[in-house]
C-alpha cells in the first residue's frame, strides 16, 4: 500500500454554483396566431399574430448573488435604430448605436469574465456607447425596460441568465 499526499491548485473565474439550465424572458417578441391546418369561418374575425412587447419587465433573479445576462436583439425589419436598455432603479444603461438590418442578431453577454457584444458572430464593442454599463441583475426583482429609436415593433428581444448560488442548493 501507498500512501502519497499531493496538492492541487486551480483558479475559478466564477466560484459559484448556478441551475443546469439558463432562465429565459422574452422582452418583446412576435406571439403567432396563425398556424397549419387552418380553417377559415367568414363568421369569426382572426388574429393573424399578436405583439408581445411590455417595455418594462420585471425580471426576479432567485440566486444569492448578481447575475449577468445573454440578451439577444433580433431585427425584422431593416431599420431599427439605436437600442437603449436600462435597469431601472439603478439608472444602468446600456446603449447600442446602430442600425439593424432584416435579420442582423446582435448577443450582449454581461455575465463576469465574459463580457462581450456580437454583431452577427462577429467582435461589435465599437457599436457599443462609451457611457454603456454591462447590466447585472440583482438578487430579487429587477425592473429591465428598453427604448427603440425607430422601428420598435420590429424588434424581438430575448434574456438570458443563470441564478448564482453561493452553495449547492437542494431541491
Amino acid at each position: 500500500k501507498f500512501l502519497c499526499k499531493f496538492l492541487i491548485e486551480g483558479t475559478a473565474a466564477n466560484p459559484c454554483f448556478t441551475k443546469e439550465s439558463s432562465e429565459t424572458i422574452q422582452l418583446a417578441y412576435w406571439n403567432a396566431g396563425f398556424h397549419f391546418p387552418y380553417h377559415v369561418a367568414p363568421t369569426k374575425k382572426t388574429i393573424m399574430g399578436l405583439r408581445e412587447s411590455s417595455q418594462i419587465k420585471m425580471i426576479e433573479n432567485e440566486g444569492e448573488t448578481k447575475a449577468g445576462m445573454i440578451i439577444t436583439l433580433q431585427a425584422k425589419i431593416d431599420g431599427v435604430k439605436n437600442i437603449t436598455l436600462s435597469k431601472l432603479l439603478s439608472n444602468d444603461k446600456l446603449v447600442v448605436n446602430y442600425t439593424m438590418n432584416k435579420n442582423d442578431v446582435i448577443v450582449i453577454n454581461t455575465n463576469y469574465g465574459e463580457k462581450s457584444i456580437k454583431l452577427n458572430g462577429e467582435n461589435a464593442f465599437s457599436i457599443l456607447a462609451p457611457e454603456s454599463v454591462f447590466i447585472q441583475l440583482d438578487t430579487g426583482e429587477n425592473y429591465i425596460a428598453y427604448d427603440v429609436e425607430e422601428n420598435v415593433d420590429a424588434l424581438d428581444i430575448r434574456v438570458d441568465y443563470l441564478p448564482q448560488y453561493m452553495e449547492v442548493q437542494s431541491d
